[in-house]
Parts: C-alpha cells; sequence; structure tokens
C-alpha cells in the first residue's frame, strides 16, 4: 500500500510562478507611470513657482529681473538647454533679483533623456502672438507629449504662437515645454 503524499505538483507551482511574475510585471508599470506623473508635477511645480517670482518682479520694479542671456532658474543653478548641452553660465544676478520677492525654486532634479532643470532665457527680440515677448522659460518633463500645465505654452524659440497641444515639443521620452513672457510695459 502506497501512503499519499501532500504536496504541489510541478504544473501548480508553474502556475503559482507565472501569475506572480505578471502581477510583478503590472506593479512595474504602474510604479513607472506614478513616478513620471510625480516627477512631472514636482517639474512643473518649479517652473510654476519662477514664473509667480517673476511676475512678483516685474509687477514691483516694471522690468524682468536678468536680461542678460540664458541662466538656470533655479538656486542649484543646474539645467541644460534642448540640446541636452549643461547651461553653465552663472546665475546669482537671477537669483539675488528674485530673492527680493520671494523664494527661486531649490532645483528642478527631473531628468528626461539627458534634459534637466529650468532655463530663464532673455531674448529682446522674441516675439509670442505677435507681441513683443523677451522672456522665455524651458523645461522638461519625462514621457512623451506630456501637457506642460502652464498658460503661454509655445511652438518655437523665436516667435511662435500658442500650442494648442498643451507642450512645445516631444522627442524620444521628452516632452519640453517653453513659456513666454510678453515684454513689461513700466
Amino acid at each position: 500500500m502506497r501512503k499519499a503524499t501532500s504536496g504541489f505538483t510541478i504544473v501548480e507551482l508553474l502556475i503559482v510562478i507565472v501569475v506572480i511574475a505578471i502581477l510583478a510585471s503590472i506593479s512595474v508599470v504602474a510604479y513607472n507611470g506614478i513616478q513620471q506623473r510625480a516627477n512631472n508635477t514636482r517639474s512643473t511645480a518649479a517652473a510654476k513657482q519662477l514664473i509667480g517670482l517673476i511676475k512678483a518682479y516685474t509687477a514691483t520694479y516694471g522690468t524682468f529681473p536678468d536680461t542678460s542671456a540664458a541662466v538656470c532658474g533655479t538656486i542649484d543653478n543646474a539645467c541644460t538647454n534642448n540640446s541636452n548641452t549643461v547651461n553653465t553660465a552663472n546665475n546669482s544676478t537671477l537669483i539675488n533679483e528674485l530673492r527680493k520677492v520671494g523664494n527661486p525654486p531649490d532645483s528642478s532634479p527631473i531628468a528626461a533623456d539627458g534634459a534637466y532643470g529650468i532655463q530663464y532665457i532673455y531674448n529682446a527680440s522674441t516675439t509670442f502672438n505677435s507681441q513683443p515677448a523677451p522672456l522665455r522659460i524651458e523645461y522638461y518633463l519625462q514621457g512623451n507629449a506630456q501637457k506642460c500645465g502652464l498658460e503661454n505654452i509655445t511652438t518655437t524659440t523665436t516667435g511662435g504662437v500658442t500650442a494648442n497641444s498643451g507642450y512645445s515639443q516631444t522627442t524620444g521620452n521628452k516632452t519640453t515645454c517653453w513659456v513666454m513672457f510678453y515684454q513689461v510695459n513700466p
């Protein structure tokens, strides 16, 4: 007489392993999506904070806080341009001027396809919707064709018009956001 043994068959074990693998892959995909949304929210919040300070500064002083060219718009002075070239310009003038009206964003640590940070770009000859718009803020979101979530998003860096898509451009796994500022009228 044979004694009955208890346990799982190899087929039952394989089924359990397959189910666990499927659940793990679903969890990883969900986590990545949540992480991307959180990172994009932090990038947009930092850009919004910078924009709020620029508006407060222009309302108080009747001019933009820095008209030197392109600098990083965060205290950590870490950003790239749209070609992923690191911006090494000194941003102390911008940060010191912004501190007169509030606290500039510390950083925008989110990287997307090699691009990161927030650039503050002044160019006196730029227009937006046919109006003088010498200041542009440039920041990046993770993912393709993500909505920038702010007003005055343009489609080009030189004399663009409002972006109907909600973002400026998208390449690879990166969405670029260009926010334009109209000329300050003192």
